[in-house]
């Protein structure tokens, strides 16, 4: 047997015999559907089927030894209909009853042995469009998924490791949704070549996301606690982030967040509108208060005040899931589940309001802020279903009548207090259905950060194509929003939220530390959402080398979502796919590059133009430019080779 330690061993579901009287016509009950093992706390599905049930009473759940056995929701159902089980704290065996409701003499069981090791739990949440060509009973909606999976230690002997439990929430904004949906199975095949490539594989309880209720997503790690993700199985295509969660606790302190989504305004034809959300609250107790901004298809409310028992986060369960109630950022039906301390993910789960939406919210340590917060810094923003993408950088001063000039050196007097300070730099804009295309574009404009850490940002009247405004929420210094348990490198910067009637999304700024092209060297992930003229979304993830010696040559293998063949012949998924390019210092901008990225599908190329920011070593952004396509996403480092046996830590065509 492989024993390679990663997480823990595996689940197993599989059907089960029932107990009780099979003999004519008589009524009785057969457990279909059980764990055989199951981790502490994780959650399966059981089903029971009861024949010639007359009054159609369906079974009681129950188990021993009573009160250390686990639980149920619901105790009761229907003939064939699921329960979901959640196993107890401690190791031992238990022992699964399902009653007849009508014939409480009648009944099965079957013993489930709850194992000693445990698995780690990572938190998740993806965006992107649904594929209407697939079996998922969607309309090429736009659609957001948030949760949490389980995942075993020790690999099984195929060297795989075993989804052992989970939970998570789906919709796509057109009435199609799945809450609080159990994880039955699944498993992570990692590469073995050092890469951070693999594939992630969940079985849901609801039968709804992906194919059947199978979702596939391709991942790549570059480190063991964080991973960028995408959906990977020609049902939909996504992007979004996995992480390592370090608590299940109610959240408390100030928070920063943004989200963003869609609202539908016509159920018929599936008309859409996007939205951007953001604000910042403090959370006591589980009692909100705060005060954000809202965008819905150009509809901007700016500073909506969220008083003391208008919202409340209810308690979460063993997976950190819990809701959010009331009415928060235009939704009263959210639900969040929990990162670490100071950064948990949100989902709007509304199947009635026909919106969609999902986001984070990031601690803001001490609570206390300025203008000054925002320094010298690197930028990225945008959105897929409104078909842009931007990514720069700028410095900043007090404003005092007279502009930075767009070298350090120049920017004068630092920024102060709560009032206004100037920015200038340079920025890549690529608005695919204006069409605006904006290559190495000066920037100039004003911001002010209060001492909550709310705030805006705004661009010169057309210096930055129809980009304006911004919201603009600080985070704590010391968390990196990339990759929120890394806790060395990268921190502080805001969350932001576009207030345009004609630009809607959200991005994030982060300070700019080192802009040095020799320090762009070593071995990356990377990843990038996009969208072609012809509205068809693609997302794309990796593995690479970067080796510097005045340019840098960037060579990778990844994944490639292209299910509505926005950039092959062929719509589908495609792994290998060869990435390479060499990037090219702009040297008048230091920390700006330009590279021709070619995806090589072996059959099929393209190339993207594209422009990438330094906001350090271990952090850049990249943003296509091209007039037919483009993407926008992050390129992080490795902390090293990634061993998949060794066991995580909380380290950090055209």
């Amino acid at each position: 047997m492989n024993r390679r330690t990663l997480w823990m061993a595996l689940v197993v579901t599989s059907a089960l015999f029932y107990v009780g009287c099979g003999c004519g016509n008589s009524l009785k009950v057969e457990i279909t559907q059980a764990p055989t093992t199951s981790a502490p706390l994780a959650t399966s599905s059981v089903t029971a089927v009861v024949t010639h049930d007359k009054e159609a009473g369906g079974v009681n759940w129950s188990c021993t030894p009573v009160g250390t056995c686990g639980s149920f929701n619901p105790t009761q159902t229907a003939s064939g209909v699921a329960s979901v089980y959640t196993a107890p704290s401690t190791a031992g065996t238990v022992t699964i009853i399902a009653t007849s409701v009508d014939k409480p003499s009648r009944f099965a069981s079957t013993s489930v042995t709850i194992t000693t090791a445990t698995a780690l739990n990572y938190t998740f949440y993806v965006t992107g469009e649904e594929n209407d060509g697939a079996e998922n009973d969607g309309s090429g909606d736009v659609y957001c998924i948030a949760g949490v999976v389980a995942i075993a230690q020790t690999a099984s002997g195929d060297g795989s490791f075993a989804v052992v439990g989970g939970e998570q929430d789906y919709n796509d904004g057109d009435g199609h949704t799945a809450t609080q949906d159990a994880f039955t199975g699944g498993n992570l095949v990692l590469a073995g070549d050092g890469s951070g490539n693999g594939t992630l594989t969940l079985v849901t309880a609801s039968g709804e996301p992906g194919i059947d209720g199978t979702e596939t997503f391709a991942v790549n790690f570059p480190n063991a606690n964080h991973a960028l993700i995408t959906q990977f199985d020609e049902s939909a295509t996504s992007s979004g982030s996995l992480d390592l969660q370090t608590s299940t606790a109610l959240p408390s302190g100030s928070f920063a967040f943004t989200s963003t989504g869609a609202s539908f305004t016509d159920d018929s034809d599936d008309e859409f509108v996007p939205t951007a959300f953001g604000g910042v609250i403090t959370i006591t107790s589980g009692a909100v208060t705060g005060l954000f901004d809202t965008n819905v298809g150009g509809n901007v409310t700016i500073g909506t005040t969220i008083t003391s028992g208008d919202v409340t986060l209810g308690t979460p369960d063993n997976y950190g899931r819990g809701t959010i109630n009331g009415s928060l950022a235009g939704s009263g039906s959210l639900v969040y589940y929990t990162v670490g301390p100071e950064v948990f993910r949100v989902i709007d789960t509304d199947s009635v309001g026909l919106d969609t939406a999902v986001g984070s919210a990031y601690g803001q340590g001490s609570g206390t802020f300025s203008s000054g917060s925002i320094g010298q810094s690197v930028f990225s923003f945008g959105q897929a279903f409104t078909g842009y993408g931007a990514a720069g950088e700028f410095f900043t001063s007090a404003e005092d009548g007279a502009k930075p000039r767009a070298k350090p050196e120049g920017i004068g007097s630092a920024c102060t207090g709560i009032g206004l300070c100037a920015f200038n730099g340079v920025g890549d804009l690529n608005e695919l259905f204006a069409p605006v295309q904006l290559t190495a574009q000066p920037i100039t404009g004003d911001f002010m950060v209060g001492t909550n850490g709310y705030g805006s940002l705004n661009f010169g009247d057309g210096v930055f194509g129809d980009v304006e405004t911004f919201g603009v929420y600080a985070v704590d210094p010391a968390l990196n929003i990339l990759d929120p348990n890394d806790t060395t490198d990268g921190g502080g910067g805001a969350l932001i939220a576009e207030m345009d009637p004609d630009l809607i999304g959200i991005g994030s700024i982060v300070p700019q530390t080192d802009t040095g092209v020799a320090h762009f060297n070593g071995t990356y992930s990377f990843g990038g959402q996009g969208d072609t003229t012809e509205e068809d979304e693609f997302d794309f993830l990796g593995g690479a080398t970067a080796s510097s010696d005045g340019t840098v040559i960037f060579n990778g293998t990844g994944a490639v979502a292209d299910p509505f063949g926005a950039l092959t012949d062929s719509p589908g998924d495609y792994s290998g796919v060869g990435f390479s390019g060499t990037a090219t210092p702009d040297g008048t901008n230091p920390g700006r590059y330009t590279i021709p990225l070619l995806f090589n599908f072996d059959s099929d190329e393209f190339t993207a133009q594209t422009t990438i920011y330094q906001a350090y070593a271990g952090q850049l952004f990249w943003v296509e430019t091209d007039d037919f396509s483009y993407f926008v996403g992050p390129l992080e480092t490795l902390s090293g080779p990634y061993d998949y046996a060794k066991k995580r830590t909380k380290n950090k065509k055209h």
